[in-house]
């Protein structure tokens, strides 16, 4: 038997903070707070003497954003901030950076003050225990890059993942009344999600668009061809093909075809995928998962895909050094699900045991959606480029070898990508069963190509003319949408709103730890203009996340404005006077018509 143990990378604690015993963590920040009081006292009177003959420097605020090119939504979201700020007497300025250069700023180095940009629907709320609890905060990604720290959020987090049922949806609601009173981050709309394809073009299983890897097992293109040509405004995948790649902000839907799971959300729920069945075991102090591979699975290189290549896989996204780091290196993507993994077992070929912590069944079933990556391509990735930086985590792998229904053809850089029908795909077995049976001898094409365009004008405009079949990304360009629309070769599609505008906090920064100061920031945003004249109409202005409807509070939904307070101005421009005061409220003064702390 082959045994593996996950390397912690931050794990749940399996109760509240201090029903362990001992020191509680809240009674120890207390005595720490207390000491480092007494200790400053002394020398207090002589820092604040020294300081009152020093003029108090003005607020100044950095707002990072993508650059119009590739996001013009945040860049004007931002840009009204900005301005606002600036009317409130913030030296504030803009910071459009690039996509890489953001992630990597904002992600990894935790170098900024406030971004905005948009995030991906929160699936399932554990997302926000990967985004929001403390524990998370020294991590990379997504992994709370806001420096966040509650207590209360903390525990509510970790309630959430061992309850079910209305217990669990009451336990969200309440975390989701206190994110918005803390205001870490604040939401400001959710766009509306439309995208286009040839009217020849068929969604089938239930697919409406490209956003997922299964609907590309769920299209069909036009009836007098073999090959779906599709088109991209976000071009990364045509230089990066790394699916732990920390700087995707979509759902990794073309990675995602060819990196295959041991199970899928399918309707709304993880069923069987690589894996034939699985069986909880009820036994032992944690939930253990007993997990059946089908028979016969390879890799596209040939390489046969085991249990030992799963159990790899945890341990890889786990810690990418493979314990040659003097910390875990994790993949910032699925240190979430990752962190549901306890360790694993292979008793068998095809069969691994997977234990897990303390969670709910329901929440536990989402670290079975992680992809399976083969151990021969990926060992060799775990070389340390520098702290908290391996090679796995800056490969372009831009030859991807995985198991999943499309394969890697060929590829030119920053151009185009092909992948082919994996005709070897256990999707084209006579005895396929469960769920997976919906997608039996997809994809109905032998290849996709990718191609990069500029704009959603230009998209609608090939297909038009019947150089593409469909686009994958989102049209957010009104003129885009109005000629899709009227347009009778081509088909306009409405799928779910799958994305949030967020102003991010960094609270490591001055003024932003304070949860005052941030309710103030969020308020200079006017969510009702941004929908009508930043989206066209086109969207919904929220203080919530864009996740299942059960989970938001009844007094949080959108009522007209935002439940901490109306906008103190009019058309996405902040009244002088108002929004002086709504600092003064907090504690801060001004100087000459600067914003200074109080």
């Amino acid at each position: 038997m082959a045994h593996e143990k996950v390397k912690p990378v931050g794990h749940l604690r399996a109760g509240m903070a201090g029903d362990r015993g001992g020191p509680s963590r809240r009674s120890l920040l207390s005595a720490t707070g207390t000491a480092l009081a007494t200790a400053s006292a002394g020398c207090l009177n002589g820092v604040l003497s020294e300081n009152a003959r020093d003029r108090p420097s003005q607020v100044s605020l950095s707002v990072t954003t993508p650059p119009a090119d590739d996001d013009p939504n945040a860049v004007r979201i931002a840009r009204q901030l900005v301005s606002n700020l600036s009317t409130a007497g913030i030296d504030a300025r803009l910071v459009p950076e690039g996509e890489t250069q953001l992630s990597v700023n904002v992600l990894l180095n935790r170098e900024f003050d406030l971004v905005v940009t948009d995030h991906p629907r929160i699936a399932d709320p554990d997302r926000l225990r990967t985004l929001l609890h403390s524990t998370n905060a020294e991590g990379k990604g997504w992994q709370n890059p806001f420096g966040y720290s509650n207590l209360d959020v903390d525990g509510a987090l970790e309630a959430q993942c061992r309850l079910t049922g209305t217990d669990r949806e009451r336990v969200v609601r309440e975390l989701i009344r206190r994110v918005v009173r803390d205001q870490p981050f604040s939401v400001v709309a959710i766009p509306r999600y439309y995208s286009a394809a040839r009217a020849s073009v068929a969604f089938e299983a239930g697919a409406t668009t490209l956003q997922q890897p299964l609907d590309y097992l769920s299209v069909r293109p036009p009836e007098d061809r073999t090959e779906l040509r599709v088109l991209l405004f976000d071009g990364r995948v045509l230089v990066n093909r790394n699916p732990l790649a920390v700087e995707y902000r979509d759902r990794g839907a073309v990675v995602g075809s060819i990196y295959d799971p041991v199970g899928r959300r399918v309707a709304g729920r993880v069923v069987p995928w690589i894996a034939r069945h699985w069986e909880w075991m009820e036994e032992g102090e944690r939930p253990r998962l007993r997990v059946s591979l089908r028979s016969d699975l390879t890799f596209h290189d040939g390489e046969p895909l085991t249990a030992s290549d799963v159990a790899f896989s945890y341990r890889f996204l786990a810690d990418t050094s493979l314990g040659a780091a003097e910390e875990p290196v994790p993949a910032p993507r699925f240190r979430g699900r990752v962190g549901l993994v306890h360790g694993t077992n292979v008793p068998e070929r095809n069969t691994v045991v997977i234990e897990f912590e303390p969670c709910s069944r329901e929440v536990l079933r989402r670290a079975l959606t992680v992809p399976v990556l083969p151990t021969h391509v990926w060992t060799e990735k775990s070389r340390l480029r520098r702290r908290f930086l391996t090679q796995a985590l800056v490969w372009e792998n831009r030859q991807p070898v995985g198991s999943g229904p499309l394969a890697f053809e060929s590829a030119e850089y920053e151009q185009s990508l092909t992948l082919v029908r994996n005709s070897d795909h256990f999707l084209f077995r006579d005895d396929l069963q469960g769920a997976a049976r919906t997608f039996a001898d997809r994809p109905a094409f032998e290849r996709v190509t990718f191609e990069a365009t500029p704009s959603g004008t230009a998209a609608v405009e090939l297909l038009e003319n019947g150089e593409a079949d469909a686009v994958a990304s989102p049209l957010n360009d009104e003129t885009a949408r109005q000629r899709a629309r009227s347009s009778t070769g081509v088909q306009f599609r409405r799928d779910d709103d799958w994305s949030w505008y967020v102003v991010g906090y960094n609270a490591r920064r001055p003024h932003l730890s304070n949860p005052r100061f941030r309710r103030v920031l969020s308020r200079l945003v006017d969510r009702n203009h941004v929908v009508e004249a930043v989206l066209d109409g086109e969207g919904i202005p929220s203080d919530v996340p864009a996740m299942r409807d059960r989970y938001v509070p009844d007094d949080l939904r959108w009522n007209g404005e935002s439940t901490l307070g109306p906008f103190p101005g009019e058309e996405g421009s902040v009244d002088p006077e108002a929004v002086r005061e709504l600092f003064r409220e907090i504690g801060y003064r001004y100087d000459d018509g600067t914003l200074v702390a109080g």
